[in-house]
Parts: structure tokens; sequence; C-alpha cells
């Protein structure tokens, strides 16, 4: 991929909103890392998220693991997609992995340089944590609309199962009727 150049980061729809001057000071504070391969994990669940990333070439995965020990791709990052954000938010712990799908590029924003922009007062730092929180925002509503439909799903699964036990031990009533229509003992 070429040098980050403003009218390249204007392909990144979280950052469409910010004007040419505070586009080339993120052309400034991003660094690209090393090309990586499929399979190669960019950041993984559980450490300390001191970054996010922009993915400027490939898809990457992310990817979560369950407590039964597997593990589940619950999202695919595509080219000119931040991942990893919530990081210059807090310090927890990441909460998933992201792993290269493909061969990608990404470029790294460390949260050190980000909180040394807000800190000194820098209207792009303050425009670009209003973009994370919309767009966080809008991923909440997703999670929370997919969330809704998996307990909706489980509910009639659960109603289904109820059915289908209550029509077994009816069943099980009816052959315990002798022939007059009253229950035997």
């Amino acid at each position: 991929m070429n040098e980050l150049t403003p009218q390249t980061l204007r392909r990144v729809e979280l950052l469409r909103d910010l004007d040419e001057r505070e586009l080339s000071t993120l052309c400034t504070v991003l660094v690209r890392e090393p090309s990586r391969a499929p399979g190669t994990i960019i950041c993984a669940e559980g450490e300390q998220g001191r970054c996010c990333y922009l993915l400027l070439s490939g898809s990457v995965d992310v990817v979560k693991r369950l407590p039964n020990g597997t593990s589940h791709v619950i999202a695919t990052i595509r080219q000119h997609q931040f991942f990893g954000e919530v990081a210059l938010i807090d310090s927890a712990p990441r909460s998933a992995s992201c792993v290269a799908h493909d061969a990608c590029e990404v470029a790294r924003f460390e949260r050190a340089e980000f909180d040394r922009l807000m800190q000194g007062g820098s209207v792009f730092a303050v425009r670009f944590a209003s973009s994370i929180a919309t767009s966080l925002a809008g991923q909440l509503r997703n999670a929370h609309r997919r969330l809704g439909m998996s307990l909706q799903a489980l509910n009639r699964a659960t109603v289904s199962s109820r059915t289908v036990e209550s029509r077994g031990y009816f069943l099980g009533m009816e052959a315990q009727v002798d022939g007059s229509g009253h229950a035997g003992d």
C-alpha cells in the first residue's frame, strides 16, 4: 500500500466527517506495521489494549474464546475499517482476538499518542473520540438486536421442547386409561 494520505483516510467511514487538517494530523500519528500473513494474531483477547488499528488492506477476523475452550468468529473487519478502538477509551483487557483472515496491512494508532492529543486540546482527537463513540453505539445496538433475536429463537426452542414433553406426558396418560374411559389403577 502507498503512503498514508488524507485522501486515503477519507475512504474510512469513521473518518469521513474529519477535515483535511484533521486527517493530516492522523497521518502523522498512524504507524504502519509490517504485512501480516493469514492466521497471524494482530491483538489477543485478554491482553492490555494500548492501541487501535486501521485495516489498510485484506481482512481480519474478530475471534471470541468461549468458556468451553472453543473459539468463534464474531465479526470480520474489511479494508478501511478500524478495530480495537475501545483501547483508546479504556485500558481494560481486550475482549476478543483479531486474526489476519488473509494477507493484510494495518496501521497502528497508539493510545499514548491519542491521550497526548486529547490533553493538548486537539480538535481532531475530540472529533475522533466522538466518531468512535458513535461507531461503538451502533455496534452496541446491533449486538442488542442480535441478542434479542437469539433469545427469541431460544425461547421458541424451549417452548417447542416443552410442548413435545407435554404431549409425551399426555400420551402416557392415554395409555393408562382403560377401555371404559377411566384411568386405570
